[in-house]
């Protein structure tokens, strides 16, 4: 029997957030895992995302707008998620919804009661403490995902704290399995660094021989980019020939670049500003090291996987999820961080020989396309649905 998945989202799969690559990304997996028995509703897409998605217009229904705004657009949405769901639903049997919880998420919940069909949901990124507003939207909010989690066949969420709250407000945990976020090891490969540097030079000009610590990612104060300045600075007095690439834009990107001019080392900072995702991968390339520490204490950081899975090691936030980045030597990891600790392992790292850098840059691809790679997730998703008898 073929299942056929309805991949509903409202979010747009063609913006440029880690929240929409992420998305995008789980909806690629799903094509190779399900061997393109996947439909797609979605905020409208051009020709040319549709057909870099791989799927036919045919097994698309659009969306007028992106996310909730408003109450009016919110009704819109759901009434066409519904029109476009029994377009689906007249001709096709054995119909799964996979969804990631929004706002909208109402909309995947009717149509699974309506239409008597399985759900899998995906919480990815959202924690209560992200979030801010009247407490009438904080009880709507935590309604419906219990709601969502207990009309679901399956909830994966991308860490423990989400688990957490969505037990707290009543879910039931035997529905919640952790998945951690991932990567996409075929789009994020790795490049011999002098091609990639090559490859990006129209952008940021030619490193040559020279040693880049680089960052990608939304330039937010959560990333502690201003700590890697700060760090590169203290290398320099060092004497150490050490550049940063700075690949990314947001709203602290006038700081800092500001703070960089401040601290002496203009000169050795490049800000490439925000690049077409397709190209991610050569940027990371370019650089020897990358920089993936956060100040949160919770979330799933998908950068740190596309780090490793383009053959670099990673300088990332000490968790039980980045664990495996201290036992396979792939990197370093840090709790609370001062410039001169990060800039300690930047120097060890340099000392290295070039043969232990590629023996454990090679593990950390490995790892990331053994264990934190999407189409991982979507099997386990084709796995519990054949486990509660959906297929």
């Amino acid at each position: 029997m073929q299942l056929n998945v309805v991949y509903l989202t409202d979010i747009a799969l063609d913006g440029h957030g880690g929240r929409n690559y992420a998305t995008r990304e789980v909806f690629e997996s799903l094509m190779r895992i399900f061997h393109g028995s996947v439909y797609l509703i979605c905020p409208r897409l051009g020709d040319e995302m549709v057909e870099r998605l791989g799927v036919s217009r045919e097994r698309c229904g659009w969306l007028s707008y992106a996310g909730s705004r408003s109450v009016v657009r919110d009704i819109v949405i759901i009434m066409q998620m519904v029109w476009n769901f029994w377009k689906i639903a007249r001709r096709t049997s054995d119909v799964l919804i996979v969804t990631r919880f929004t706002s909208l998420s109402i909309g995947a919940l009717l149509l699974s009661r309506l239409f008597r069909v399985p759900m899998i949901l995906l919480v990815r990124g959202y924690v209560p403490k992200d979030r801010v507003g009247s407490n009438l939207r904080k009880w709507y909010l935590n309604s419906l995902a219990r709601a969502c989690v207990n009309r679901s066949c399956g909830v994966f969420v991308a860490y423990e704290e989400i688990r957490e709250w969505l037990v707290g407000i009543g879910a039931a945990r035997e529905k919640i399995r952790l998945f951690y976020n991932c990567a996409d090891p075929k789009k994020f490969r790795a490049i011999d660094r002098a091609e990639a540097r090559r490859l990006i030079a129209d952008r940021v000009g030619y490193f040559g021989e020279e040693f880049v610590v680089g960052f990608v990612g939304t330039l937010k104060e959560y990333h502690a980019v201003d700590v890697l300045l700060e760090a590169i600075r203290l290398l320099r007095w060092m004497n150490l020939r050490v550049h940063c690439l700075i690949v990314g834009d947001g709203p602290c990107r006038e700081e800092l670049v500001r703070l960089a001019r401040d601290l002496g080392i203009g000169s050795y900072v490049r800000f490439a500003g925000s690049v077409e995702h397709d190209r991610v991968n050569e940027f990371i390339c370019a650089c020897d090291l990358m920089y993936g520490y956060i100040r949160k204490d919770y979330g799933s950081p998908i950068k740190c996987y596309e780090y490793l899975s383009c053959g670099r090691l990673v300088l990332a936030r000490n968790t039980e999820e980045l664990r495996f980045v201290k036992d396979l030597g792939v990197g370093y990891l840090f709790d609370n961080p001062g410039p001169d600790e990060i800039a300690e392992k930047i120097a060890g790292f340099m000392n290295l020989g070039a043969d232990e850098i590629k023996l454990r840059s090679v593990l950390g691809r490995e790892f990331v396309v053994k264990e934190r790679s999407w189409d991982l997730l979507a099997r386990e998703i084709r796995e519990m649905v054949r486990e509660v008898g959906g297929v």
